[in-house]
């Protein structure tokens, strides 16, 4: 296992030396969805920036099961660790529009095309090849595109647990008005609150809706594994998480897939930009 011995091994690293293989990568996301402004998302909830314009470029609305990577649309495409070292986040800053968090998370399976009229079982079978164990990662329900006449109703997801459980996660609303808007995370981190083990999620089973949320909308389940929040408590006003701060450093695991999640603290989806700096040890 590669380490970061030292602020003098950092900064040798960060500047080319010990085989460290900087990498910088300049993020933006514009606040708009396939040509339009995103939609005005609820504040205190929890919104995905997966199809969002911007650089990196957004990615396509998921379908068939995917089990994206670094070199998939809509992630940072960071360049894989070489000769044998692993890659290390050393700082992630953000700059927002607006007041809110931004969460960086390794997106590890997608599944799109979930009906949200359907009240079956939705199989949504999607074992993932990064943090196998299970531990920490967590799902998601994204909207892709919006029902018609949105009705209120509960949902919840069938999944197995790091002991290999067999677990439901609590059922969790769909609002008529609020998150039920294309392109935002619907419950982003629903962890597996009553699982057997409780700790995390090796796969996801079935998505089942208690009811019609409305006609002709189609949603996507996603598993992934948070790895670093930065905090912007101003508008305008740019955080920044770093290796001297002790939040970093995170390691990068070969092939991982690197997406935004916004926390926002008011009805604003604005642009927002930063980098990630990385090295490997």
């Amino acid at each position: 296992m590669g380490a970061i011995a030292s602020v003098s091994d950092l900064v040798a690293r960060m500047s080319g030396g010990s085989s460290g293989t900087p990498e910088n990568i300049n993020w933006f996301k514009s606040g708009r969805v396939a040509g339009a402004a995103a939609p005005t998302p609820l504040a205190g909830s929890m919104h995905s920036r997966w199809l969002e314009e911007g650089v990196p470029g957004h990615a396509a609305t998921p379908a068939a099961l995917l089990h994206p990577t670094n070199v998939s649309q809509g992630g940072m495409k960071q360049t894989d660790p070489s000769g044998g070292r692993q890659k290390w986040l050393t700082a992630f800053s953000h700059l927002f529009g607006d007041a809110g968090t931004i969460l960086l998370v390794d997106r590890l399976a997608q599944v799109g095309g979930l009906s949200s009229s359907s009240t079956s079982n939705q199989s949504i079978a999607s074992t993932i090849t990064r943090y196998t164990n299970g531990i920490g990662n967590f799902i998601w329900l994204e909207i892709d595109t919006q029902p018609g006449s949105p009705t209120t109703t509960t949902f919840h997801f069938d999944y197995t647990d790091e002991n290999n459980g067999s677990a439901t996660t609590y059922e969790h609303q769909i609002g008529a008005s609020n998150y039920n808007t294309p392109q935002q995370i619907l419950i982003p981190g629903l962890a597996p609150i009553a699982g057997v083990g409780g700790a995390g999620v090796k796969n996801m089973t079935n998505f089942k809706l208690a009811s019609s949320s409305g006609t002709a909308g189609d949603y996507a389940a996603v598993v992934a594994h948070p790895l670093c929040f930065a905090s912007a408590n101003l508008a305008g006003i740019m955080s920044i998480a770093n290796w001297m701060q002790g939040c970093l450093p995170v390691e990068i695991l070969t092939d991982a897939c690197l997406q935004l999640i916004l926390f926002t603290n008011s009805n604003v989806y604005a642009p927002s930009e930063g980098m990630l700096s990385m090295v490997e040890a």
